[in-house]
């Protein structure tokens, strides 16, 4: 009898051990289990009969909610003359657990920051036709993008570029610093048109006399991601500037030009990635990891 309820004790024990921690996902889900390994990137959990590999990067909260180990219960009272009860048969045997399975969680999610390189190609229009001003030629050059994505569907980006044209047998150069406005709207998971409206300040002209202005810019584009961090992008972009000022040289500016520009854009751009992402100490003793407002991918089983 002692040797059966030493048994059970020990089952129950090891119950209230196993299943100690709980695991809250970004998504609302709760897993319950024993957190049997971990490393920089992931845990695993053992749920029963089931280990389940999930990645910090989809980690709200992990806590440790061991409850309170039970205690003995003490035996039944004996009324005098009664007998004692006996064990009416030997207890059943424990059949071998299944091997557990386990469920790989998602790839490493794109952090908002984002980072890249442009080939601008500028035609330049408006007043700069042969007759107010001289005529300038269309121009291509290099620039950088730097960004951040708030949700999957709104970014903003500075974006500044310069590019090299020709005009009455000089070179000169257009150049260019706006803040711009990203609406994304994916329509996969590798294509991701979107519309840009921004504003900037702009350059124009050479060593000896450079006129500068303002303008708003609009276009469609899109991104086509060949890796999780990695995309190839195109834009049309419509640049309505005024040149209301001469930044450099001596000459006088009688009236505003009109300097409309048409450019398309060409980006490689590097999305940062999730992939190490380091975790800090919440107020309540779990360990809470950073929120990331992009899109989680589904786990795969």
């Amino acid at each position: 009898m002692r040797l059966v309820c030493s048994v059970i004790l020990a089952v129950l024990l090891f119950a209230a051990n196993a299943f100690a921690d709980a695991v809250y996902l970004k998504d609302g889900t709760i897993v319950r289990g024993k957190i049997v390994k971990e490393d920089d990137a992931s845990v695993m959990v053992e749920t029963g009969d089931t280990w389940r590999k999930i990645e910090k990067i989809n980690i709200e909260l992990i806590k440790n909610e061991q409850p309170a180990q039970p205690s003995a219960a003490p035996a039944p009272a004996t009324l005098p003359g009664q007998i004692p009860a006996t064990p009416s048969s030997s207890p059943t045997a424990v059949s071998a657990a299944p091997a557990p399975t386990v469920v790989t969680s998602s790839t490493p999610q794109r952090l908002p920051w984002y980072f890249g390189v442009q080939i601008p190609i500028n035609d330049i229009r408006g007043d700069f036709d042969g007759t107010k001003a001289p005529t300038v030629g269309t121009g291509a050059g290099l620039g950088i993008i730097f960004g951040y994505a708030f949700t999957r569907n709104f970014a903003l980006e500075l974006d500044w570029a310069g590019s090299s044209h020709r005009s009455e047998g000089a070179t000169i150069g257009f150049g260019e610093f706006s803040l711009n406005g990203k609406v994304m709207v994916p329509a996969n998971a590798q294509l991701v048109p979107y519309l840009l409206v921004g504003y900037g300040s702009y350059t124009l002209g050479d060593s000896s006399l450079t006129f500068g202005g303002h303008g708003y810019a609009v276009g469609v584009g899109g991104d086509y991601y060949l890796e999780n961090n990695t995309s190839l992008g195109i834009a049309f972009i419509r640049k309505v500037i005024t040149y209301d000022e001469v930044v450099k040289g001596s000459a006088y500016l009688f009236k505003d030009l009109d300097g409309t520009t048409s450019s398309l854009r060409l980006d490689l751009t590097f999305h940062f990635s999730s992939q190490g992402a380091a975790f800090f100490i919440s107020e309540n003793g779990g360990r809470r990891f950073p929120k990331i407002p992009c899109r989680a991918t589904p786990e795969v089983t």
